[in-house]
């Protein structure tokens, strides 16, 4: 059977703010008023914390006019920055102006991309603290934008300082009260921390802000998946699949869920409706033919099925156990062999593939060979209950 895992990234991709949620007039004042903000202390908890703006302006439309044509000029030259200060100057002259504040959105878009891109490609090269600052600096730029708070975290986890970014986060929830992508990162981040009930809390707080949104549902899902809790899984995931019944991966999540429940009738159903959303999604398909296995009827199917699957993932271990299991079924033990040897040179901790290559030597006659694998198997302690019966069995049979 291939498992299918959902994986939460802290993260969104960063995109160019909506034209139809432009900033009001204020966000920015100008290139004078950035560089009275505070700096970023070194503890990073002080990146958010600005001075107070300047008075604003007195409105002057002509004003307004001839620094929105210099903004225009800076952005057709690749200026993001200068373009952007330009459009805030514009803003500052003239608030009643749309048309200034959409080209103020898409270059400030534009420099928060710039500032994230090079604290990228800073961290690559190894140079840690260039990174910081650049994503201290988007930061500054925009205090309320969580896709860019959220990457200084994973930042600051992959520097081994998580403590600092769940206080950063927990700074930016604090402000944001009613922000779902602030209790869904600090929740994230939580779970990761294995902080699994402050994760929960943070997760339904997500939910009870949205409850259409399906992130919640999504992660709060995988937190019960891990702590085993596989009914409570499946009930938000379901939740999730109200809300996108289209999402082939979902519908095999929960699919997976009811195998490891032994109810092959539901997880088939759902298998199904991956299949009729996504006929080529290599899950669905691998799992269908698993179940098929299982069931000892539909062979031939599901050694087709299996044999897609294959070719759409040569390489996954799960993927070649499925094909071997289902041409054991078929009694081909000449050709699971190789098969599921394979998988256990490439994943020798697992108890499943050395259990699959034990009971299929045993039934091409290899005993003694089949009996090691079995004893590996249990000795790995991860089978199941009835398989590891079936394999104490066997290696008391003669």
């Amino acid at each position: 059977m291939l498992a299918i895992a959902l994986f939460f990234s802290l993260v969104a991709t960063l995109a160019v703010p909506s034209l139809n949620a432009v900033p009001q007039s204020g966000a920015k004042s100008s290139a004078a008023t950035q560089q009275t903000q505070t700096p970023a202390a070194p503890n990073g908890n002080s990146a958010l914390e600005q001075k107070l703006p300047s008075p604003p302006r007195k409105q002057d439309v002509k004003k307004g006019k001839e620094a929105y044509k210099q903004g225009l000029k800076l952005e057709q030259n690749g200026d993001w920055q200068a373009a952007y200060d330009a459009y805030c100057d514009a803003v500052e002259w003239d608030p009643s102006s749309r048309e200034y504040l959409v080209r103020q959105a898409v270059a400030k878009g534009q420099v928060l991309q710039t500032k994230v891109d090079l604290a990228e490609r800073e961290a690559v090269a190894g140079h840690f603290a260039n990174a910081l600052h650049a994503l201290r600096d988007a930061m500054q730029l925009d205090p309320s934008n969580p896709t860019i708070l959220g990457q200084y975290a994973d930042f600051l986890v992959a520097r081994q300082q998580s403590p600092k970014a769940l206080a950063r986060l927990q700074q930016f929830v604090d402000a944001n009260p009613n922000n779902v992508q602030g209790h869904l990162m600090l929740g994230a981040l939580q779970f990761q921390a294995k902080n699994k009930g402050a994760a929960q809390a943070e997760f339904e707080r997500a939910n009870q802000i949205d409850p259409k949104d399906v992130q919640p549902y999504l992660r709060l899902g995988q937190l019960y998946q891990v702590q085993k809790q596989t009914d409570a899984a499946i009930a938000q995931y379901q939740k999730a699949l109200e809300i996108q019944p289209k999402l082939a991966s979902l519908c095999a999540m929960i699919g997976n869920l009811y195998l490891e429940k032994d109810d092959l009738k539901t997880a088939r159903q759902y298998f199904q409706k991956s299949l009729d959303i996504d006929p080529n999604f290599t899950v669905a398909i691998a799992n269908m033919a698993w179940v098929y296995a299982q069931e000892g009827k539909d062979l031939d199917v599901a050694l087709g099925m299996a044999q897609k699957a294959k070719s759409q993932a040569p390489e996954l271990p799960s993927i070649t156990d499925t094909l071997a299991w289902v041409m054991y079924k078929k009694g081909n033990y000449s050709g699971a062999i190789p098969l599921l040897q394979e998988c256990v040179q490439k994943s020798p901790n697992s108890a499943e593939y050395h259990y699959h290559l034990g009971v299929v030597l045993v039934a091409a006659g290899q005993k003694d060979k089949g009996k090691s694998q079995l004893q590996a198997a249990l000795q790995l302690n991860q089978l199941k209950d009835a398989d590891a019966q079936l394999a104490r069995q066997a290696l008391q049979a003669n």
